[in-house]
């Protein structure tokens, strides 16, 4: 059983991103203008030319990218300096800006609004006593101002608009920083809630912080905090979890947050269970100009002592990029009791130009009371142009592994694996050369690698290369000649082997109602222990469209060998056979499909040589509603092996799913699953998720969930019961949570982490 409230705080971006660096683009020519003329009234002046998609909060219509006076009682330019008062209306790189004096200077690109502000653009919309708006480093100041904050502007983060307002406030498109604040997401004029602080900071895609803080609801104070953050790039719960497992007995799970130095995080983790005791943790993150990483750390206090720790580092060295993955294990729980587990991933990353270099290091360790096993990689990729048509990629790996068993001899094994393949690109055709080859180092017993080529030389063309484009899309033919040493997989010897590989694809790509695809491959191999071997390939395609969404497809697949070879990555089955499948529309609602196949080789050989049959309905006699069923039959054991159907329905806001598979050959209803989204009874909303299995006789998942719409909140209870898989049982879980804000939780989720209900099949 699990218990938990959510109140989750809401989510904020930058207003300073609504002045972007059009500013610079127009400020000469801003000047001219104001200094020639400008007239009140609305008179229009002559546009600026300015980039459209440089300014995304502002309205990007042509005529509203120059500065124009709309309405003002009395307006001057002198000295570069406007002077406007009395209802003042102002237009100026996509924004209305309205107040009752607003006094801007031209050469510094500075606009200070007084009285009755009111700032309008597509994504935003800022109020205020007094504003200042400095266009050419996209930065402003309000004093006893709000804004009006949209997803669009904040980058798709939140569901709905945010209201922010302060006594003060002040930033940029990267900082925003504010004195006694207020946020919510509620548009009423008194909101149901209201976060209050006395000092907030907003890192737009980053954080917020927000200190003294207060959170009221229907305005009566709740609780207060001395600190609250709010990670914007992650979706951290801080919200208390009480609940019981199999494992872990009853329990309570808590995640705090404390200041710490600017650019960096850390959280506190403080648990209790029943069965494992006290569990301690904290996750530290920071941020450099040039660097970043997080570092977790987590244990449980009481026998067995479980420990795991872990961090990611990132660092900048001139344009190399230093990343470093650790993670500690000791007894695991969850995962691996009684054992250590050791993971290190490492690189730097070199770009230089049109090349790259990269040299990597791997380390993995795990051991128990009974076996210990280890594995160490040190690898190098190198990949660059050597002019406009040559380039190689150079990738090569160092590993030592070592394992054993208690009281026994450890086995140990080191190899170099080398793959190197250079390109050269002409104008008729293109050269490649290819090595690979894993190399022991030391006594490495029984050794042998079959991916070996040591090395390979081809040449490649296509008709496109060396005919006219008339010839070359009349006759598209791409061949390849090469000539190489493979490894033998069976008899471990090398052989030399030289080929010819012609591949001939014409595809109709018409609008036609026939079309007739064509594709032909015929290889010829050559090896050094005088054998040989050619295959030909044909794959034909007919088809005929009947109207819309049908239509009828005839397959032909052929394939043989013939000769011998001794690599086995050469040797191919033998394929001869059709397949067919037609689509058609007896009625506007109603679709039906059939495919089936003839294998020419079974019927040779005596078998039945016709394929699993597949049949399709779908019925969708309105935009609302639909059904479907797939059944297959199969010729050989002569039954309906496989039956699935679905139906959907929706009616406004509700929306019904169902779906079921019967099995034939057990002549067993195998599978049922429901589902039911967002049923209302006046401000309630349903959701409920059912799956049951047939063959164990059994419900697997019965999850539903109440939702109560609070205006720009909800309260949402859950029950969930998960009778297969990993921590079985029935949990409860009960929820307040800001609908401005996007909220994931586990229902819909089995405990396997697949998603549950309205399964029917990839068949459809």
């Amino acid at each position: 059983m699990i218990l938990g409230l959510v109140l989750s705080p809401v989510t904020l971006a930058q207003f300073a991103g609504a002045f972007d660096s059009a500013a610079e683009a127009v400020r000469a020519n801003i000047q001219s203008i104001a200094e020639t003329k400008l007239r009140g009234g609305g008179a229009r002046e002559q546009p600026v030319e300015v980039r459209q998609d440089v300014l995304p909060p502002g309205d990007s219509a042509p005529e509203r990218q120059w500065l124009q006076v709309v309405r003002a009682a009395k307006h001057r330019v002198k000295d570069r300096k406007l002077e406007a008062e009395g209802g003042v209306h102002l237009i100026y790189l996509g924004y209305d800006l309205f107040a009752d004096e607003i006094r801007g200077d031209l050469g510094r690109d500075v606009y200070v609004l007084k009285g009755n502000v009111r700032a309008i653009g597509s994504d935003t919309v800022v109020d205020g006593d007094w504003v200042e708006i400095r266009f050419a480093d996209r930065t402003f100041s309000a004093i006893h101002g709000t804004t009006i904050l949209r997803p669009s502007l904040l980058g798709g983060r939140t569901l709905q608009d945010l209201f922010f307002g302060g006594e003060s406030f002040h930033g940029s498109e990267q900082d925003v920083q504010g004195e006694r604040t207020k946020l919510t997401s509620c548009a009423y004029p008194k909101p149901h809630y209201e976060i209050r602080a006395r000092a907030t900071r907003i890192q737009p895609y980053d954080r917020i912080q927000m200190r003294n803080v207060e959170v009221r609801a229907f305005g009566k104070r709740l609780f207060n905090l001395p600190f609250l953050e709010i990670a914007l790039d992650s979706r951290t719960n801080f919200t208390p979890e009480v609940g019981q497992s199999r494992d872990e007995g009853y329990y309570i799970k808590t995640l705090w947050n404390v200041p710490v130095r600017d650019g960096d995080r850390m959280d506190y983790r403080v648990d209790y269970f029943t069965k494992l005791g006290p569990g301690l943790g904290a996750d530290y993150g920071y941020r450099r100009p040039r660097m970043e990483g997080l570092v977790k750390v987590y244990g449980m206090t009481q026998e067995p002592h479980s420990l795991i720790v872990s961090n990611d580092h990132s660092q900048l060295f001139g344009r190399a990029i230093l990343q470093v993955s650790n993670i500690y294990e000791r007894n695991n729980y969850l995962t691996a009791p009684g054992s250590t587990q050791e993971r290190t991933n490492a690189s730097l990353n070199m770009p230089q130009g049109s090349a790259n270099t990269r040299l990597t290091y791997m380390r993995s360790a795990n051991s128990s009371a009974g076996f210990s096993f280890g594995q160490t990689t040190y690898g190098l990729f190198d990949q660059r142009r050597l002019g406009p048509q040559t380039q190689y990629t150079l990738e090569s790996n160092w590993v030592s592994s070592s394992s054993g068993s208690a009281g026994g001899t450890p086995i140990e094994r080191s190899q170099l694996d080398v793959r190197f393949r250079g390109q050269h690109d002409a104008k008729k055709l293109t050269a490649e050369l290819e090595y690979v080859r894993s190399i022991p180092v030391g006594a490495n017993l029984n050794f042998f690698s079959a991916s070996d080529r040591t090395p390979v030389f081809a040449l490649r063309t296509e008709s496109r290369r060396i005919l006219n484009k008339t010839t070359a899309d009349r006759i598209p033919i791409r061949a390849e000649v090469s000539i190489g040493e493979f490894a033998d997989g069976q008899t471990r010897d090398r052989v030399t082997r030289t080929g010819l590989d012609l591949n001939y694809d014409k595809y109709d790509r018409s609008d036609r109602r026939s079309r007739f695809d064509q594709s032909v491959r015929f290889r010829q191999s050559n090896y050094s222990d005088d054998t040989a071997l050619w295959t030909l390939q044909l794959n034909p395609r007919y088809s005929y469209r009947l109207g819309r969404d049908t239509s009828f497809n005839l397959r032909y697949n052929y394939m043989r060998s013939q000769g011998y070879t001794p690599l086995q990555i050469d040797r191919t089955g033998r394929t001869d056979q059709f397949t067919a499948d037609l689509s058609m529309r007896p009625g506007k609602p109603l679709l039906l499909s059939v495919q089936s196949g003839y294998d020419v080789l079974q019927g040779d050989r005596g078998n039945v040589p016709w394929q699993t049959v597949g049949t399709k309905l779908e019925w969708q006699p309105t935009d609302w509603f639909l059904f479907r069923t797939l059944a297959t039959y199969d010729p050989f054991r002569t039954a309906w092996t496989n039956l699935r159907m679905d139906l959907s329905w929706q009616a406004g806001a509700t929306f019904v799913t169902a779906a079921a598979r019967y099995d034939g050959i057990r002549h067993t209803w195998g599978n049922f699953d429901f589902f039911l989204s967002n049923l209302k009874w006046g401000r309630v909303a349903t959701t409920a998720v059912l799956t049951y299995n047939g063959f164990l006789k059994k419900v697997e998942a019965a999850q539903l969930q109440f939702t109560l719409d609070l205006h720009c909140w909800e309260a949402i209870l859950q029950v969930k019961d998960n009778q297969t898989g990993f921590r079985t049982g029935t949990e409860y879980a009960f929820f307040f949570r800001l609908k401005a804000l996007p909220f994931d939780s586990a229902f819909g989720i089995g405990q396997r982490g697949q998603a549950i209900g309205s399964g029917g099949g990839f068949g459809f």
